[in-house]
């Protein structure tokens, strides 16, 4: 599990890499606040996350897309070692970010 508290956090000109100790080695599940946007990589590479766009008793939906916005959550079916915050964040942000997986 991993959980990142943005206290006036933003990244203006340059991306900012965040590397995990020990790296999810298959899935994980985020929860997003009003982060900046992120993503997860793996190796360098960005890895696609499935953002839940709608709940449903027989099952909702997912979009599958290659960053995180803020207020959402979903789920990532690679591994990943790094989460990595855009850059151009011209706003504080104060907020959380929830992953737990495996």
């Amino acid at each position: 599990m991993v959980v990142i508290i943005e206290k006036a956090f933003r990244t203006g000109g340059a991306n900012q890499d965040y590397t995990l100790p020990v790296a999810f080695t298959t899935k994980g599940f985020f929860i997003a606040g009003d982060t900046n946007t992120f993503r997860f990589r793996n190796g360098g590479a960005d890895q696609n996350v499935d953002v839940i766009t709608a709940l449903a008793a027989g099952g909702g939906t997912a979009v599958n897309q290659g960053n995180v916005q803020a207020h959402s959550f979903g789920g990532i079916t690679h591994p990943f070692d790094t989460i990595r915050f855009d850059s151009g964040a011209g706003s504080n942000h104060n907020s959380t970010i929830i992953v737990i997986g495996v």
